[in-house]
């Protein structure tokens, strides 16, 4: 890969830390959100980290934390299977699970994440049909 490409890559990535630290602070998380955000940021010094609170979605009372979805990109997910980032980020946060119900997660390279995704993630969990909201 010639140096320019790295470099524009490089930029790229360093911009959309910029815009993501920004989106990231204009909203408020409840406690488990901010114990899951500070764990992998601690832990796996993402260059992109989202993590969405999608409880809301599901048959939970209102402001609840029971289903999150995380988008992490990390430099150390390099040389790492999909199955293997994924238990990296789950061991991170095993002391949360009695807290959460799902957890989905996409765990990328930063390679992965600009080359195949150009930084978008396409995943969107699915409308749940649990509990009342089902149709019987």
């Amino acid at each position: 890969m010639s140096f320019s490409k790295n470099f524009r890559q490089i930029l790229k990535i360093k911009d959309f830390r910029i815009v993501n630290l920004f989106h990231n602070s204009m909203k408020i998380n409840g406690p488990i959100q901010e114990r899951i955000e500070i764990k992998l940021k601690s832990k796996l010094d993402p260059l992109n980290l989202n993590v969405h609170n999608e409880s809301s979605m599901h048959n939970v009372p209102k402001n609840s934390e029971t289903h999150f979805r995380v988008v992490i990109v990390s430099e150390k997910f390099d040389g790492l299977n999909s199955l293997q980032r994924h238990r990296k980020v789950v061991e991170i946060l095993r002391e949360e699970f009695p807290n959460i119900h799902a957890l989905a997660i996409e765990a990328y390279t930063p390679i992965q994440w600009e080359m195949d995704l150009n930084g978008k993630s396409d995943c969107r969990s699915p409308r749940c049909l649990g509990g009342s909201k089902s149709k019987k």
